[in-house]
């Protein structure tokens, strides 16, 4: 069975996803990690702060979302 691409978008669309992460992945490099001198120097704390950054800015979005849905609520009503 042969399919037309051009009368199908969501196909092709599919089809030049695909390709291009299969591209990506070809093109990553294996990362080698860094020991000795050339180590990356953080402490736990930065890690902390780090990871403590991120988890409020997820969280702030989060509520950023839900405010939304509540006012969009409180407009149908």
């Amino acid at each position: 069975m042969r399919y037309n691409f051009d009368n199908q978008p969501a196909r092709t669309a599919t089809f030049n996803l695909r390709r291009e992460l299969a591209n990506m992945k070809q093109d990553e490099a294996p990362k080698k990690q860094m020991s000795g001198l050339l180590a990356p120097k953080t402490t736990p704390m930065q890690d902390m702060a780090k990871s403590d950054s991120e988890s409020r800015r997820v969280l702030n979005y989060m509520k950023e979302i839900r405010d939304t849905m509540r006012s969009h609520k409180n407009e149908e009503h």
